[in-house]
């Protein structure tokens, strides 16, 4: 299985390199890179420096958006990690959060991503996208282009990941009615596109907190659990996966079984045995062949996480 974890900006970029090493080091596949301006360190530079570290670990922002870069910036941006590190790049776009938020723009709607991933593959391709504007297209292209993957939370931005994405980055939870739906919509959009939805690569993401019991990571779960009650989007992978949805005011009054479903659906949390044992069974009963893993921490290094893990880091990566 192809394991990646997610790493901070707005520590000392140098810092955030060296620790992406030492992540190829232990054994992850892949490490994503918040891309979140406002933590005054750009996303870009500190994959690049990554990737002048690094030999062999995949490398991503996670994850970029149309609205903070223009279509041909992020193409230009693209092309000049794939020079970098041929093959180990790819850049999963979506419809912008914080990013987007912090400088008072609305998220990215399913057309303007359709257009924008459209626009960069036009572009990597040294085609004309902006006729009649001098230097409308890209020049001195020489090399392969990277993947660019649709990061999709909707049912929508799913298919959208089928239809004109090298890839899928999908936040839909990891249970298995999600699991089966989000292929199914991928497969969906594919069709759309008279592409193979076999030939589709898919990444699915995956909160992640460890304790050493089960009720102290359900714990940490709780703000997080509330949120996905109350987004538009997520709440409709939790009624895919069959939860009642709690009736709730606050998050103080999500009960312990209401996070423990809610876990069920949202993540892996758990004590580092359970969380390792359901990686694995993901990978062998339901074809998941790559993993994203977003600790709790957002804007710490995920020092707990890999401490928990990276005994068995070897045995999860070579397992396929």
């Amino acid at each position: 299985m192809d394991l990646g974890i997610r790493i901070p900006t707005g520590m000392p970029i140098t810092k955030v390199a060296n620790y992406i090493k030492r992540c190829e080091d232990l054994g992850f596949t892949s490490v994503g890179v918040v891309d979140h301006q406002h933590s005054s360190r750009d996303v870009f530079i500190t994959l690049a420096l990554a990737a002048a570290q690094t030999s062999s670990i995949t490398l991503y922002p996670a994850v970029s958006n149309p609205i903070t870069r223009h279509s041909m910036v992020l193409a230009s941006i693209a092309y000049s990690l794939e020079e970098i590190a041929p093959g180990r790049i790819m850049i999963p776009i979506g419809a912008g959060f914080h990013s987007v938020r912090n400088i008072n723009h609305a998220q990215s709607t399913v057309a303007q991503m359709r257009v924008t991933i459209e626009e960069i593959r036009h572009l990597l391709r040294g085609e004309e996208v902006y006729p009649g504007i001098t230097e409308g297209k890209m020049t001195r292209l020489h090399n392969s282009p990277p993947p660019i993957y649709v990061c999709a939370t909707g049912f929508k931005m799913t298919r959208l990941a089928g239809e004109v994405g090298d890839g899928g980055f999908l936040m839909t939870g990891i249970h298995p009615n999600n699991i089966e739906e989000a292929k199914s919509l991928v497969a969906e959009g594919a069709t759309l596109s008279g592409r193979d939805p076999s030939k589709i690569p898919l990444t699915f993401v995956s909160a992640i907190h460890m304790e050493n019991d089960m009720e102290t990571a359900w714990e940490w779960s709780r703000s997080l659990c509330y949120n996905w009650i109350r987004d538009k989007h997520r709440v409709k992978w939790l009624m895919k996966a069959g939860v009642k949805l709690p009736k709730v005011e606050r998050e103080e009054d999500l009960t312990i079984d209401h996070l423990r479903e809610l876990c069920e659906v949202i993540g892996l949390f758990g004590t580092p045995e359970y969380c390792i044992n359901k990686i694995k069974f993901l990978e062998t009963n339901y074809g998941i062949t790559s993993l994203f893993l977003q600790p709790t921490t957002t804007y710490d290094m995920p020092e707990e996480t890999i401490g928990f893990l990276a005994s068995s880091l070897q045995n999860i990566t070579n397992s396929s």
